[in-house]
């Protein structure tokens, strides 16, 4: 009956045309169809001429936050650099489109016309997660995935659920996970686990770092795109003797549809925290992940800084004394700093058993491991206090998983596309 009701208040409101196309469009997806449909569509699209020379970057079609920030900061270093390659920003996001215009680059809405016919012609198309555009308009381009970072958990086809039922294996095979190219940041099995994981040939694989990591080396005008600009102006009036803390925990699948949140299930005393952290002459800025909600009052706290839901956090980070983390793998981009971390993984065993961990985790987290509030506050003020027995066990993991410590991985990507690129 509810079915019935939403297709007459289609037929209603939105016509006859809007009916029949959606429900067209229903019994696709119902039917398992759409999929075939949708593979049929880009074969269609590879027959189209594309231009060698242009490379599209951005959000993709739905709008949703950028995962990891690497396309954004490999487009604001590479765009304008005067060569016969051609870079264009195309997203939904209508203000983040107006903002890269006025400041002189090249970007078009992804529902306009410009914006779909750029798609149809671009030779290079980036991605950070899986698949970010619409699909079924990239037959013909080569897909670089620049992917979202070193994970601990389990990914790709070293999923369980990637293996089942064939509708979902061909989803992942020919939408999802179909790259030509892809990024990861060393050679050595802690990073090219991830290779793997997607089964993509070696030789399609450029060591070349993470283009959201330059800005540890370097001041890149982010355009204050996604930054929390406010708290940034913050951190930067703070008096060097003052520690400040940031704690970014990974999003958990299995609270998803639930009352739980991480603060809650972590068991932190937000006030108490508050406390602790005035006393050693410290800040702490919550970063929670993007999926979830956060539901705290910065008013409420003296030391405690909320940074924006979905904000950029690498501009953050760079002004950062200590990581606090537990599985995300900003921890693994915070190693190129060298400066301490705190593991707070309140829920490891649970977390293992559901998502899955590549390595053991005590053997690749160089800092504390706490359980409990009271062991964060005391590993808090132990480090507000410059003690921090970590370094080398910093730089061992780091060199694990880097191959390059320099600032130029957007360059070292450009560069080896570009000797790729038949002209």
């Amino acid at each position: 009956m509810n079915l019935v009701n939403k297709a007459y208040r289609v037929l209603r409101d939105e016509g006859v045309t809007s009916f029949v196309v959606k429900g067209v469009s229903y019994f696709l997806r119902k039917s398992q169809l759409l999929l075939v449909v949708l593979l049929l569509v880009r074969r269609i699209v590879c027959l189209l001429p594309r231009e060698t020379n242009l490379w599209v970057l951005g959000d993709g079609h739905r709008g949703r936050s950028r995962r990891g920030q690497n396309a954004k900061y490999f487009f604001l270093q590479q765009a304008d650099r005067g060569d016969d390659i051609r870079m264009v920003w195309v997203s939904q996001k209508g203000e983040e489109v107006d903002i890269l215009r006025a400041n002189g680059y090249t970007a078009y809405n992804s529902r306009s016309w410009k914006g779909v016919y750029t798609l149809l012609r671009a030779e290079r198309i980036f991605c950070t997660n899986g698949m970010d555009f619409t699909w079924w308009l990239t037959g013909g381009a080569d897909i670089v995935q620049l992917w979202h970072g070193n994970g601990l958990k389990y990914s790709g086809w070293d999923l369980p659920n990637r293996r089942h039922p064939i509708y979902r294996r061909l989803k992942y095979k020919y939408v999802m996970y179909n790259w030509d190219y892809f990024i990861t940041t060393s050679k050595n099995p802690p990073a090219d686990i991830q290779r793997r994981a997607f089964c993509i040939d070696e030789r399609n694989t450029f060591v070349t770092g993470y283009p959201r990591t330059d800005i540890f080396f370097k001041d890149i005008d982010h355009l204050g795109i996604d930054v929390d600009t406010s708290l940034l102006s913050y951190l930067d009036s703070l008096s060097s003797n003052e520690t400040v803390f940031m704690y970014a925990p990974t999003w958990r699948r299995d609270y998803r549809g639930t009352d739980k949140t991480v603060l809650s299930e972590a068991g932190l005393n937000l006030s108490q925290l508050d406390s602790r952290l005035e006393e050693n002459d410290s800040y702490l800025v919550l970063k929670i992940h993007p999926k979830e909600d956060v539901n705290v009052d910065q008013k409420e706290f003296n030391r405690i800084l909320v940074a924006e839901p979905g904000s950029d956090p690498y501009p953050l980070l760079k002004r950062i004394d200590c990581l606090i983390a537990d599985y995300s793998s900003i921890f693994i981009d915070y190693l190129l700093l060298n400066r301490p971390i705190i593991f707070f993984p309140y829920d490891l065993e649970e977390y293992t058993e559901n998502e899955g961990l590549y390595y053991k985790y005590e053997a690749i987290t160089p800092g504390d491991i706490v359980k409990s509030d009271r062991e964060l506050y005391d590993s808090i003020e132990r480090i507000a206090e410059d003690n921090d027995p970590y370094k080398t066990e910093r730089k061992v993991i780091r060199d694990l998983f880097y191959d390059h410590i320099d600032g130029k991985s957007a360059e070292r990507i450009y560069q080896r596309l570009d000797s790729t690129t038949d002209r």
